[in-house]
């Protein structure tokens, strides 16, 4: 029976990897956007949401608390369910994409380079964290314990560190196999 890892591997074709890209597009331009619309029509003064930051302090998170008034609800559900499947997109397209690299780039005997592919879920997980963490802020908002938003602010900091690394490193492993196919095709 195929590895989850080897199914994956059969998706790793441009059509899926196109459609992936292009949902990670509309959330980022359609639907982000729309539900902060949203918030705005309930809460004209809310400020825009954390985890769209690099990084944010203790009283960053406390004047966002603060901010929601009548727009809890769409916070919850923005960081419960919407930005719960994000981070699968998001992760499932860039293991599609190390998944169609990783052979052109690495040695054939690197055997275990394959499992290199599951990186980005190092950082689907931190976005999990930190919206579950933002989640119990809008619900306890706007005197949540302060822990959580020291961690909300953790991961929020790990996700973006994980996904720019990861992304870094998919130029590099893309820019190796090509230069390993040309010396290839070079020398046959």
């Amino acid at each position: 029976m195929p590895s989850f890892t080897h199914r994956l591997m059969l998706l790793a074709r441009w059509p899926v990897i196109g459609g992936l890209l292009l949902a990670v597009l509309t959330f980022n331009l359609l639907i982000f956007p729309g539900l902060f619309w949203w918030m705005q029509q309930l809460s004209p003064e809310v400020l825009p949401p954390l985890d769209i930051h690099l990084s944010w302090s203790a009283a960053e998170g406390h004047a966002w608390a603060r901010s929601l008034g009548d727009a809890r609800p769409v916070a919850l559900l923005t960081s419960l369910v919407v930005d719960m499947i994000y981070p699968l997109v998001y992760g499932l397209l860039l293991i599609l994409l190390y998944l169609r690299y990783l052979p052109w780039a690495l040695p054939a005997h690197w055997s275990w380079g394959h499992r290199l592919a599951w990186l980005p879920m190092l950082a689907v997980w931190a976005d999990w964290l930190e919206n579950l963490c933002i989640a119990a802020m809008a619900w306890y908002a706007p005197d949540y314990p302060e822990w959580l938003g020291d961690w909300a602010a953790t991961f929020t900091w790990l996700k973006w560190r994980l996904v720019i690394a990861l992304i870094v490193l998919l130029f590099l492993l893309m820019i190796a196999a090509l230069f390993r196919r040309r010396s290839e095709s070079a020398t046959a």
